[in-house]
């Protein structure tokens, strides 16, 4: 499969992609869509971090947005180009002190 970048010509292709289902697939779309149509390439080229297909930059840059709430802003990516999610470091077990079955 060829790589897909995005550019300020990419408008019919964002506006051709089916696979937005979930709400936030559609809103980061048209976030790709305002900056193509505001030509801002460092937008664009922002995105174009996150992998090598449509798919890839809702889904990748998602999965960073989510971890941004948790306070993780490191950037990074499998083998397979999927972003990597943070770990947590530190955290507690809690164990149950009920031992026996209600």
């Amino acid at each position: 499969m060829e790589k897909f970048t995005l550019t300020l010509r990419s408008k019919t292709a964002v506006k051709q992609y089916d696979g937005a289902f979930m709400p936030y697939e559609k809103e980061l779309l048209a976030e790709i869509l305002t900056a193509i149509e505001n030509k801002d390439a460092n937008k664009l080229a922002w995105f174009n971090g996150f992998g090598d297909s449509l798919r890839a930059f809702i889904m990748n840059v998602y999965a960073y947005r989510k971890g941004l709430e948790f306070g993780f802003t490191d950037i990074k990516f499998d083998q397979y180009g999927w972003f990597k999610r943070p770990a947590f470091l530190d955290y507690d077990v809690v164990k149950s002190g009920c031992s026996e079955r209600l």
